[in-house]
């Protein structure tokens, strides 16, 4: 038999897409067994893609971004139809007629913003990028030889990028709240008094974070792209060739500025700090370097007071990447007091050398290898005083504690950090948030649901692939339900002596069917429960390639109608659903759960 074509209902995330709030299941091809998708209404979910890199949503701020007849102008006038960087006909000629001429947008942003536009010199050949706000921001380009002029103190960071044939693609990134960007035909370095003289200019953007992206277009409204608000995840995780499903419960990033750690909410201690130094996980040059200066003592930076010491689970996480120094530490005190307290990772081999101990660190999390060399390391700890409030990061010599972390050092040490992360209520942590403000930020639920099961089976049987090792060893958590028109079942993820394990459960009922058999430790997460009519249901399970089946009656449920995929206290991978209407037979039970 073809399994696939006797399915009436299949999800698999490796062949089908999401997008609008939906899961496609790739059968039924109607959309009848779609999946709707919801997750909250801000920008704050990421995933691996299939290249490896974190992605993230992001948003053009700027409306009209390339239509700048939107635009309003001071002594300018503007032509369309020019040609552009990318070859098109979609640049503008900016011209004046008086000093200080500019076109200009009003916008409402805060935080760690990007500022960016492709600028071409003609008759004149320098540019300025002006952001009114609460501290202005402004930046001078050299359009004719790619170099900068004078620029504010407020400036975190400025590029100018040679994108051929004249053109350069020009960025300021600051944090300030701003209420209006202009673009000024400028006379030279610091000088915009000319009263004639023109540049061209092409898709204008404002976006959070500290570099710019890839050009996003937007109209009446933003230009969203990338993973949306409501954007089902597909994630690639750990090299992974074909993705599955990533569901997550809700977790709020408490360390306002995670990327930008040049910030005074990151007070530094013996180091020096570099914004946009070398290429992050996201595949930006928005990663920091941090490089010890020729003091004697610590070589850290550290957030303080970031919470209320009161004994909740938290969980500590950042990206780390070697330097010239091998080895890090991080920390939730404000120094690096003793070994006790110490958590010193190894960035060559990817191991932690110093752990601590169980009184400062409940868990210290296996290190995850992201890739080109980034590694992300953490913790998760209980602790209840307010000297352990902190996030430290800093340098270590080398592999102990003993004169290593505390030393005189010659300015030649130094590694790579990014996406600092602070779970709160959480013994183990989820996919990076990002946080661009000095405030805490708040990923909703990954919540799904399924729009129908086609044909409506009265008998029927359900498979399901769970990645089981990328759940934590969390008790008694729902991962799916299958509704039925006299109620629902659940099936539940169980910690049994540090095991996993997997059951249906009754909700009407309150039962566990099977459980007898939930102390199986599952690695693999294939399951398959089949409804045999008159109450009867089989429970097959794979386990390192042996099925087990189990066999409970007396149970009364009815037509299998909807199932809900469920992430409210766990993290789950699903790689593949397939629903079949009719009871299958023990062989092909078997065939599917080996």
């Amino acid at each position: 038999m073809s399994f696939f074509d006797d399915a009436s209902l299949a999800f698999l995330p490796s062949g089908g897409a999401g997008k609008d709030t939906k899961a496609y299941s790739i059968k039924p091809t109607d959309g009848s067994g779609d999946f709707t998708f919801s997750r909250g209404s801000n920008l704050s979910a990421t995933r691996v893609g299939p290249t490896g890199l974190i992605e993230k949503g992001r948003e053009n701020l700027l409306l009209h971004s390339n239509d700048f007849s939107q635009w309003s102008t001071n002594v300018t006038t503007l032509t369309s139809g020019q040609t552009g960087y990318d070859g098109s006909s979609d640049a503008w000629l900016l011209e004046k007629s008086a000093a200080n001429g500019f076109v200009y947008r009003s916008v409402s942003g805060s935080g760690i913003q990007t500022i960016s536009v492709y600028a071409k010199a003609n008759t004149n050949s320098w540019m300025q990028i002006y952001g009114v706000g609460s501290s202005n921001v402004r930046v001078y380009y050299n359009l004719s030889d790619g170099t900068f002029g004078a620029y504010a103190l407020n400036i975190i960071d400025r590029s100018i990028e040679d994108v051929g044939n004249g053109w350069y693609r020009c960025s300021a990134t600051f944090n300030s709240s701003i209420t209006n960007v202009r673009f000024f035909v400028s006379d030279g370095n610091n000088n915009d008094s000319g009263t004639s003289g023109s540049i061209y200019i092409q898709d204008a953007q404002l976006e959070l974070g500290l570099a710019a992206t890839e050009v996003i277009e937007s109209g009446a409204t933003t230009g969203k792209a990338g993973l949306l608000e409501d954007e089902p995840r597909f994630d690639y995780s750990g090299g992974a060739t074909c993705p599955s499903l990533l569901l997550e419960p809700s977790r709020t990033n408490i360390v306002g500025q995670s990327e930008y750690f040049g910030d005074t909410q990151w007070p530094v201690d013996g180091v020096s700090l570099d914004a946009n130094n070398a290429t992050s996980p996201e595949g930006l040059q928005n990663a920091y370097k941090i490089t010890d200066d020729t003091s004697t003592g610590y070589h850290k930076i550290t957030k303080t007071n970031v919470f209320a010491a009161d004994g909740t689970t938290r969980t500590w996480s950042v990206f780390v990447k070697q330097g010239n120094a091998r080895y890090c530490a991080i920390t939730h005190a404000s120094v690096f007091s003793s070994a006790v307290n110490s958590l010193i990772f190894d960035m060559q081999e990817g191991v932690y050398t110093n752990e601590g101990t169980t009184q400062y660190f409940d868990i210290v999390h296996e290190p995850i290898d992201m890739g080109n060399g980034w590694w992300r390391i953490g913790f998760s700890s209980d602790i209840n005083s307010t000297s352990y409030d902190n996030f430290s990061i800093g340098i270590s010599q080398g592999a102990s504690w003993t004169n290593n972390l505390s030393y005189t050092g010659d300015g030649s040490l130094d590694f790579y950090i990014y996406g600092a992360q602070i779970e709160s209520n959480a013994s183990y942590p989820t996919s990076y948030i990002p946080n661009h403000s000095g405030g805490s930020v708040t990923r909703g639920k990954d919540d799904i649901n399924n729009l129908s099961i086609p044909n409506t089976p009265s008998l029927w049987s359900c498979l399901i692939d769970v990645d089981f090792s990328k759940t934590p060893l969390v008790s008694n958590k729902n991962f799916l339900n299958t509704i039925t028109t006299s109620g629902v079942m659940s099936w539940r993820f169980f910690n049994i002596n540090d095991a996993h394990a997997v059951a249906p459960y009754f909700e009407s009922s309150a039962s566990y069917p099977f459980s007898t058999n939930v102390d199986d430790n599952r690695t693999d997460g294939r399951v398959l429960l089949r409804y045999n009519g008159g109450g009867s249901y089989t429970y097959f399970r794979s386990y390192l390639g042996v099925v087990t089946q189990t066999t409970a009656t007396g149970l009364i449920e009815t037509d299998l109608n909807q199932i809900k995929f469920k992430a409210d206290d766990a993290k789950w991978a699903i790689s593949q659903t397939l629903v079949f209407p009719t009871a299958l037979s023990d062989a092909d039970c078997i065939t599917l759960t080996t």
